[in-house]
């Protein structure tokens, strides 16, 4: 038996979330997906960022963090 609270809510923005073509391997997009995307997206800075009507920086992570940008050779 499933206990209604202990429910998952997606997050209302994965569908237009830009983090997920940043990413080249599934397994690492799937480590964010699972902990913020899926479950606890309220503590996802991104969410964060966008519920206060700003505009969210491409490269800002879920954890705040900042994605580096790839060099250029």
């Amino acid at each position: 038996m499933t206990d209604v609270s202990e429910a998952k809510v997606a997050c209302p923005n994965m569908g237009s979330c830009a983090m997920y073509g940043l990413f080249k391997h599934a397994g690492t997009l799937s480590v964010f997906k699972i902990r913020y995307c899926n479950g606890a997206f309220e503590s996802c800075a991104r969410y964060r960022v966008a519920s206060e009507g700003r505009v969210v920086p491409l490269r800002l992570m879920p954890n705040g963090q900042t994605l580096k940008a790839p060099e250029v050779p």
